[in-house]
């Protein structure tokens, strides 16, 4: 039954989507749907599904949900369809690429739908897996046609191979909790996802939740001043970031060449930077203090 067809639009079932329906995306469609009709058909295949009592042959969807929601909201009885058959990885290929083609995906959406593709990919075509055996690999012989992830997944989407890899490291390394923490907040950005990954699974949820719970208290103290007609005042950090950021700083700075830092510090400076190095000094020795005798809980540091 492949092929364009006017199917029953009753018989359409969503199944379980990687992506929640925006409404507003929703909304947007049914402006445009009612005015110039479906432009681009759903796609589906063909399955059982259940109505009533009964069994009847139906449709599981592909691709295409803002726009049966909008079509069903419009209360359309039929709906433009394509007709594929595809298996079940390559459905959740197909979800991905589509919603990777699209405009409205932050950079929390892009991770999770980059790292679900490359499962689905790599499940398919596990020649195409980093690390595969050479014995077992029919890519090392030439026998597979397949590209490499990054490669078919910029082909696809029409982003270049770097965005690909970065966007799927993000989604491997950042846990899903997490990832589901910031979705469409203030943190949903791509150098606090880079922040993430570089933490231990099990403290990434912790960090957004300690985050998020900064942003909106910043976002709340902004309204406040708003309200007043008056500057809003700078949010205090707390120490827990101070001292991570002077760790991140510590790492960076570690990181330097000689040839570097002596070339950022002026010769007039470098008494300066002596004096600063001693101070670093005096932090560590207190550090190691510490963790040779943490003091007793609740009390003074």
């Amino acid at each position: 039954m492949n092929g364009s067809y006017e199917i029953d639009i009753s018989l359409v079932e969503r199944g379980t989507r990687l992506r929640d329906e925006d409404e507003a995306q929703v909304s947007t469609l049914m402006n445009s749907i009612g005015a110039v009709g479906l432009l681009h058909p759903i796609t589906v295949y063909q399955r059982p599904v259940i109505r009533g009592s009964n069994t009847v042959s139906g449709f599981g969807l592909v691709a295409g949900l803002h726009r049966l929601s909008a079509c069903r909201a419009l209360e359309w009885i039929t709906i433009p369809a394509i007709v594929v058959t595809l298996g079940e990885l390559e459905r959740q290929i197909a979800e991905c690429d589509e919603n990777l083609c699209g405009p409205r995906l932050s950079p929390s959406d892009q991770a999770l739908f980059t790292r679900r593709r490359k499962e689905a990919y790599e499940a398919l075509h596990p020649e195409t897996r980093h690390g595969e055996n050479q014995h077992t690999s029919s890519r090392q012989v030439g026998n597979s046609s397949s590209e490499r992830f990054t490669a078919d997944t910029a082909a696809a989407t029409g982003r270049s191979e770097r965005a690909v890899q970065r966007d799927a490291e993000r989604g491997q390394k950042v846990s899903q909790d997490a990832l589901d923490i910031i979705r469409h907040t203030k943190l949903d950005t791509g150098s606090y996802l880079d922040k993430l990954k570089k933490l231990p699974a099990e403290e990434q949820v912790r960090s957004a939740k300690r985050d998020l719970v900064i942003s909106e208290k910043a976002d709340r103290a902004e309204d406040r001043a708003k309200s007043v007609g008056a500057r809003p005042p700078a949010a205090e950090p707390e120490p827990v970031d101070q001292f991570a950021a002077w760790v991140d700083l510590t790492e960076q700075t570690a990181e330097l060449t000689a040839d570097a830092i002596f070339a950022a510090c002026p010769v007039r400076s470098r008494p300066t930077l002596s004096q600063r190095c001693e101070a670093v000094r005096a932090i560590i020795d207190r550090l190691d203090e510490l963790i040779e005798k943490p003091p007793a809980r609740g009390g003074a540091a």
